[in-house]
């Protein structure tokens, strides 16, 4: 929407390349295009400059776009994460990384946190891919995926994920729940999909007027060598895959008290990152200050689960070092009680 007359219109845009752009209204049925005279590249404040051939006066138009631009390591926009498969490849998987200014490395846009709007993804993508966005497909064939539109947001809470089928698999025990991950971990995965389960059951129901049911169950993501931009994406969890791995067998008992605070941070983060958008990124520190203090919240309503949890693994592992000591010096369970009768 153009509110004034102007010529110009300013969008924050870095390592960008747009190759074409117009404008279009409809005026009494009749679709209008409007080309642009000049393409001006700020690149110090990050903002590209479109200069229309006419004067634009105050209507609703569409702008529409073609650009190009690069897949890096860690600079925002795409990024490309390297990991190794189950046969010992070296493979990429890309990801969205929303840190401050990320967006606009994806496309140009006005990416103030303040500043919200509706987006409709479409991705192409090779056939052997899956690919995720923040809300369910609409419409999906071998090589690309149209995604329902989202709600308002602002551009950092957009997240796109692209998982190679051959080397990533979600696994489901319980109702509900997915979470994706590679298939060469084989760790014990229970633990954490029961905490994550606990977690997002209780948050749902202390804000059950603003959250819908179930829809903070899907969009689980574990993901090996993931750089934590801090960012809360819309319906959408991502986790370091070595944050939350648990073996029972060889992690201490506090293990499970640092995966509780971080999975309650992510599931929080989901319902306040949506009820709250700060006016400009110095006050981001507000929203994950937030929902780190109600993640422990959580955390404290469900503590009779955790505390009954690690009661069960201290006990077993003190039964399993008693039966080993056991074992050094009696050979049969006749001797242990000879020697208990004693």
């Amino acid at each position: 929407m153009i509110y004034k007359p102007t010529q110009y219109i300013n969008l924050h845009s870095a390592n960008l390349e747009i190759t074409s752009c117009m404008l279009t209204d409809i005026i009494d049925g009749e679709i209008n295009v409007y080309g642009t005279r000049n393409i001006t590249y700020i690149h110090k404040l990050q903002i590209v400059v479109l200069d229309f051939l006419v004067v634009l006066h105050p209507d609703e138009y569409n702008l529409i776009m073609t650009y190009k631009g690069v897949i890096d390591n860690d600079v925002g926009g795409f990024i490309k994460m390297p990991y190794i498969n189950a046969t010992g490849h070296k493979k990429w998987l890309i990801a969205t990384s929303n840190s401050v200014t990320g967006m606009r490395r994806l496309f140009p846009c006005w990416d103030e946190p303040g500043i919200k709007a509706k987006f409709t993804i479409a991705i192409k993508y090779p056939e052997h891919y899956n690919v995720f966005s923040n809300t369910p497909f609409l419409l999906s064939t071998l090589t690309m995926t149209r995604f329902v539109t989202t709600p308002e947001i602002p551009t950092y809470r957009i997240a796109i994920l692209l998982l190679d089928e051959n080397d990533y698999i979600h696994i489901s025990p319980v109702q509900n729940l997915e979470l994706w991950r590679r298939k060469s971990v084989e760790e014990q995965w229970n633990q954490i999909l029961k905490l994550i389960k606990n977690v997002t059951v209780e948050v749902e129901f202390i804000w059950r007027q603003y959250v819908p049911e179930k829809s903070l169950m899907r969009n689980k993501y574990a993901i090996a060598g993931l750089t934590d931009d801090s960012v809360d994406k819309l319906h959408f969890e991502l986790y370091r895959e070595e944050d939350i791995i648990y073996n029972e067998e060889i992690d201490p008992i506090a293990r499970k008290i640092e995966l509780s605070r971080i999975v309650g941070r992510k599931v929080v983060g989901q319902v306040f990152g949506t009820a709250v958008s700060p006016s400009w990124w110095s006050y981001m520190w507000l929203n994950e200050g937030i929902a780190t203090l109600f993640g422990v919240y959580i955390i404290n309503q469900i503590q009779k689960w955790i505390r009954k949890n690690l009661a069960n693994s201290l006990l077993q592992k003190i039964e399993r070092k008693i039966e080993m000591r056991l074992k050094k010096h009696y050979n049969t369970i006749d001797d242990v009680c000879k020697m208990i009768l004693l």
